[in-house]
């Protein structure tokens, strides 16, 4: 970092990792902390000011959010100094260019839209921090920072200020998912989750799913934004088959409805909390339920797995492909991120012994 400060550099490339670790001042996070607790005061004035009642859900959430922050600045303010060699303000960056930025989203606002699945409004700490670095270049500056990604969901993204056409950076991403402009929620039916007091059927849940008003919102959005379609860009990829991909379904057997109603008793203990948490958890009984949904075999060797189970399923259609391509020597890739065989490592023997050593699995 003391040759990012002491060079003169046209740029300088950080991971993320490495630019999540370089610290702000004790000085610039507290002046952050208390600018984020002013505007949820303001927020809540204007509730008010609106007729909301002082008890409403969205007015109680502001104030936890508060209370929150109030005791982050209480814990900044007490920390004991650390040795930094050089912080963030310190660096001479003038400008940041953030690639892969949708993994910097979710930054703290409020909203009327309770318990919606897709709306979520805790904090994230590394949204933050970027947020603080680039709130600190803006204000001295006054210049832009460029985000940069190829995901389809850019919304939350922070500081969209000239969109609103207020001074809040975070009035935005409240506005454009308002559901009174552009966010709609909707309802359907879902599987409870496994900690769900309900256990087996269905229940009807919220979720933020769809936009109205779209072209207002896309005009809104493309006033700070350059959006490239795959088409303008015209890159090449390869062809799926059908235009589309296939989806293979397999119905369940026996024994996977069998285990998953002991995934949801031990949910109801743990949910009760009668199970020590180092025995049992939810972490776990989600695990298992993943790795029984795509092979029994995964969750006890000795279970048996029919001709419709998934993987089965995936070994007919791999090996088909392979056939038809074999003349051809053509080449498929398959991905799995479960239940995938450990490598083994085999060591060569000591010199020393003239014993070949035991094999050693890399976990």
């Amino acid at each position: 970092m003391s040759r990012i400060s002491t060079g003169d550099w046209d740029a300088v490339i950080v991971p993320h990792t490495s630019f999540g670790k370089i610290p702000m001042s004790k000085e610039a996070v507290v002046n952050h902390l208390n600018k984020q607790l002013a505007d949820l005061e303001a927020a809540i004035m204007e509730l008010l000011a609106a007729g909301e009642e002082k008890k409403s859900r969205i007015i109680k959430q502001i104030e936890k959010a508060k209370k929150r922050l109030a005791a982050k600045i209480r814990d900044k303010l007490s920390e004991e100094e650390k040795t930094v060699n050089v912080t963030f303000e310190e660096l001479g960056v003038d400008q940041l260019f953030v690639d892969e930025a949708h993994y910097f989203k979710n930054l703290l606002f409020a909203t009327k839209m309770q318990r919606v699945a897709g709306i979520q409004g805790a904090a994230s700490e590394r949204a933050s921090d970027l947020y603080i670095k680039t709130d600190f270049l803006l204000n001295k500056y006054n210049r832009g920072v460029v985000f940069a990604t190829g995901t389809r969901s850019p919304i939350p993204w922070p500081r969209c200020s000239p969109c609103s056409g207020t001074s809040s950076p975070r009035s935005w991403p409240i506005t454009a998912c308002s559901i009174l402009m552009h966010g709609l929620p909707t309802s359907g039916k879902s599987f409870p989750p496994l900690n769900s007091p309900r256990r087996g059927g269905y229940r009807v849940k919220s979720r933020f799913a769809k936009f109205t008003n779209v072209t207002e919102l896309q005009n809104m959005f493309r006033m700070m934004a350059d959006v490239k379609t795959a088409d303008m860009l015209d890159l090449p990829r390869p062809v799926i088959q059908g235009g589309k991909p296939t989806e293979m379904v397999s119905p369940a057997s026996e024994d996977l409805n069998a285990y998953i109603q002991t995934l949801m008793r031990r949910a109801e203990q743990v949910r009760l909390g009668r199970v020590d948490p180092r025995v049992d958890n939810m972490l776990k009984i989600t695990n298992d339920g993943r790795k029984a949904a795509l092979d029994m075999r995964l969750v006890h060797e000795a279970m048996t797995s029919g001709p419709e189970s998934k993987i089965n399923k995936a070994v007919s259609k791999i090996a088909e492909v392979y056939k038809a391509g074999n003349e051809n020597r053509l080449t498929q890739i398959v991905f799995c991120d479960l239940g995938t065989p450990r490598q083994v490592k085999t060591l060569s023997p000591s010199p020393s012994r003239g014993k070949s050593q035991s094999l050693q699995r890399l976990r």
